[in-house]
């Protein structure tokens, strides 16, 4: 999708159909019919055709997605993992979740991966094969805390999803254009995520961006194993001054690149 336009209609806040192909529903049961329980087989195929039909309709907004290189189309991983993964490059990815019809709430496993954009719902109906219904998105507010559950009511609309990768591109392009980054390259695709995390809970607060960019990027439970914040030009400690200063250049880099982002959205948001 292109971050110079923004979609000219919105969506409305209900539930979208998606068809399924017959080779949707092939994929689905090839990789069911490898696990070594029915309980299990069947998890695999929800997870599945709800990363099929996600894929489907991000494709429609022209999205890029990489389904091939989720780990659930890893035959190993998804032997031995409840995964439902659907990779966006650049920006991260989406767990895509199935509910049946009758279904409020489904559980969760607990994987941390500060990359993971949100979750989508995907109701899966038994009587209707040929199709899938996506329900909606919500995003966590904490990438080191996953969900637990997901709850049916718990899902926004599909609009928001959108907006949501609409700011994962713009800051993605606008960290790429950026010559003058200070972050560490292991930190620079997660700042995507994390950035917008900060944005969509503060939109109107400027004053609150670098102090919560900063917060989730370099918190000391998040960063203690991160040898690149640590490491200086001569390989020598550095002193309290240079780590002081490293982190304003830090700082100031996450505030210029939230407002730039910020004022981008809005004249795409007009």
């Amino acid at each position: 999708m292109s971050t110079t336009q923004i979609r000219e209609q919105p969506i409305d806040d209900f539930s979208i159909t998606i068809p399924l192909t017959e080779e949707d529903r092939d994929i689905a049961d090839i990789f069911a019919v490898t696990q070594p329980n029915p309980e299990a087989a069947e998890r695999v195929r929800g997870n599945t055709l709800s990363v099929i039909a996600v894929a489907f309709y991000l494709d429609l907004h022209q999205i890029e997605t990489d389904i091939t290189s989720a780990q659930l189309w890893n035959r190993k991983q998804r032997q031995t993992q409840d995964i439902a993964d659907l990779p966006l490059p650049g920006i991260g990815w989406i767990e895509c979740r199935a509910f049946s019809p009758d279904q409020t709430e489904i559980r969760l496993p607990p994987h941390p991966d500060p990359q993971r954009i949100g979750y989508v719902g995907v109701e899966l109906n038994p009587d209707t094969p040929e199709t899938a219904k996506l329900l909606g998105f919500v995003a966590p507010s904490d990438s080191t805390t996953p969900l637990e559950t997901l709850h049916r009511e718990q899902l926004g609309s599909l609009d928001d999803f959108l907006d949501v990768l609409t700011r994962l591109e713009l800051l993605g392009a606008i960290l790429a254009a950026r010559d003058d980054s200070p972050l560490p390259e292991t930190l620079r695709q997660r700042a995507i995520t994390e950035l917008q995390r900060v944005y969509a809970a503060s939109p109107d607060e400027p004053w609150e961006w670098a102090g919560l960019a900063e917060q989730r990027l370099f918190d000391d439970t998040l960063t203690r194993n991160s040898k690149d914040l640590m490491v200086t030009t001569n390989r020598e400690t550095p002193t309290q001054s240079d780590s002081d200063k490293r982190r304003l250049q830090q700082r100031s880099f996450l505030e210029s690149v939230l407002e730039e982002m910020d004022e981008q959205w809005r004249k795409l948001s007009e």
